[in-house]
């Protein structure tokens, strides 16, 4: 009799146990399924919105934690001006709708330590004569660009917007312009009607690339190209440059390299 009933109990908890488990294991598979990852329409790469457990307390406490190390702030410090940098040098439609294009030039060029003139006039136009009002802060008719001049200003891509609608810009020089690259060069497709001569010097950031972006200033007479050592195979670049080009003369490269010649031998063979 005892044997029996521990028999039926021994039947009965085993039966529970699988008629439970069950329920215990999709109860603990849902509780493992992982939350959907945050998704935002609206989202771009210079707006991100918060993630999910974003806050400025857990921001501030990564900040806090993390080990800095000097070659880091310093690498932050300087992505912090150039975001600055980018933003001030944004295209302003309300400047260029005041004054018009030349004047709204020449008023982004000076205000940055570069400097224009004006055609019919022999003189360069700079900082000083800006502060004493010397140029128009209005719309004045005769005022075009002819000649810029911005050696060693921080010109950057944003920048280079700021140069449309100049109709008669025929000389640009931007020597040693620390962030000049093949980016900013692609844009020259704004001067292309105009331009015949352009120097960027000193532009260590420029590489072959950028040069043959150059091909749409159809109206280009000179090039000038000196210490620039990103640019690799100058010489074959300004070849071909000039092939499209044939009115341009590139200064800055030394065709009587003797491998150059050996190649434009072996090419001419």
């Amino acid at each position: 009799m005892l044997r029996s009933v521990i028999q039926m109990l021994l039947n009965r908890s085993i039966s529970k146990s699988w008629t439970c488990l069950p329920c215990i294991t999709s109860h603990r598979l849902k509780v493992r399924i992982l939350p959907k990852e945050h998704y935002d329409e609206t989202e771009t790469p210079y707006m991100k919105s918060p993630k999910s457990g974003e806050s400025f307390v857990t921001n501030f406490y990564a900040f806090v934690q993390r080990k800095w190390t000097w070659a880091d702030i310093k690498q932050t410090q300087k992505w912090k001006r150039i975001n600055e940098l980018q933003e001030d040098q944004k295209y302003n439609s309300t400047r260029h709708k005041i004054l018009g294009p030349d004047l709204a030039t020449s008023h982004f060029i000076i205000a940055r330590g570069g400097k224009v003139k004006f055609k019919g006039h022999e003189e360069w136009m700079t900082l000083d004569h800006l502060q004493r009002r010397e140029i128009p802060s209005q719309y004045v008719p005769g005022f075009c660009i002819e000649e810029l001049d911005a050696s060693n200003v921080p010109l950057c891509y944003e920048g280079f917007e700021n140069l449309c609608g100049l109709s008669e810009l025929k000389k640009v020089i931007l020597q040693n312009c620390p962030f000049i690259d093949d980016w900013c060069l692609s844009r020259s497709y704004l001067l292309a009607n105009t331009l015949e001569y352009l120097d960027i010097s000193g532009c260590k950031n420029v590489s072959e690339r950028g040069i043959c972006t150059l091909h749409v200033l159809k109206n280009l007479k000179t090039l000038v190209i000196h210490d620039t050592p990103k640019i690799q195979h100058k010489e074959l670049v300004s070849l071909l440059l000039q092939e499209i080009l044939s009115n341009c003369e590139i200064i800055g490269v030394n065709y009587d390299d003797p491998i150059l010649r050996k190649r434009i031998k072996k090419y001419m063979d």
